[in-house]
């Protein structure tokens, strides 16, 4: 196997899903949960974050060798779903879907082309279509091809590594986040750990809104905007005691009556998350 020895685990499964599905199994979550949605481009992205050696040899892993590389994701994702061949998972759905995002590229000026990536990062892009054609191939699976948006289910976990996926879920409050390689369970209180830090700030003062998450960003996908005007953000939700329950109507209002100039940038956005 191409990757490191100790992101098996005896589980026989790469760390990022042993991890979640150690999680879900442990707290019996089945009993909570009807769905559980897993990002494809999660489960490739995390495979190549455990690639043994350095970003040469790793380059030339997966320059020379992405059908057995493929293949290897697949069986990691064969292996997963045998262990939830059991009949206390019987009534799980488990879906797996492929996001493009080609829409909110096309409209978010913040969002981080292949281009935005160096090093290791950037091949790993590179080679994301292709490779994930091939383990689609060669995994006993069926995926959902998207553009972003997600059904609208109650009762439903997501593993993802894109937090503008949590966007589709932000009316409903009884969806989670399970986390690859950490396996939290992360609840809607706790979503604003996906926005890209400020400093040393305690990000726990915004919701998880859309009209926040294009101007905060993420590590991931979305760029944020300039420290000065996220400041302003944060001390505006300080002195609004804004919390993660603070609806996206409160956010609107207190932007447009405390600042004016952030209003004019969340308004000239365009919506994609719109309840459904």
């Amino acid at each position: 196997m191409y990757i490191k020895s100790d992101m098996i685990s005896p589980l026989g499964i790469s760390i990022p899903f042993s991890s979640v599905l150690e999680t879900f199994i442990s707290n019996n979550l089945q009993n909570q949960y009807m769905n559980w949605f897993i990002n494809i481009r999660t489960w490739y992205e995390h495979y190549m974050d455990c690639l043994d050696g350095n970003v040469e040899v790793k380059t030339r892993i997966l320059k020379l060798h992405k059908t057995t590389l493929a293949k290897e994701i697949a069986d990691d994702i064969n292996n997963f779903l045998h262990i939830l061949n059991d009949k206390r998972y019987e009534n799980l759905n488990i879906v797996f879907y492929y996001p493009t995002y080609r829409t909110i590229e096309k409209y978010v000026s913040n969002f981080r082309t292949i281009d935005d990536f160096k090093g290791f990062k950037h091949i790993v892009r590179y080679y994301e279509k292709t490779m994930l054609n091939a383990i689609i191939s060669y995994a006993d699976i069926n995926v959902n091809k998207i553009d972003y948006v997600l059904p609208l289910v109650p009762k439903t976990i997501i593993t993802t590594h894109a937090p503008m996926d949590l966007l589709n879920f932000t009316s409903i409050s009884d969806n989670a986040l399970l986390e690859p390689f950490t396996g939290k369970l992360k609840l809607k209180r706790d979503w604003y750990t996906k926005y890209h830090p400020l400093g040393k700030k305690d990000m726990s003062v915004f919701p998880f809104v859309e009209e926040l998450f294009w101007i905060l960003g993420d590590k991931h996908f979305v760029k944020p905007y300039p420290v000065k005007i996220r400041e302003r953000l944060y001390e505006l939700a300080i002195k609004k005691n804004w919390t993660y329950t603070t609806g996206k109507v409160k956010v609107r209002m207190d932007l447009r009556l405390y600042e004016p100039e952030i209003y004019r940038l969340v308004s000239r956005n365009k919506k994609f998350y719109r309840p459904r």
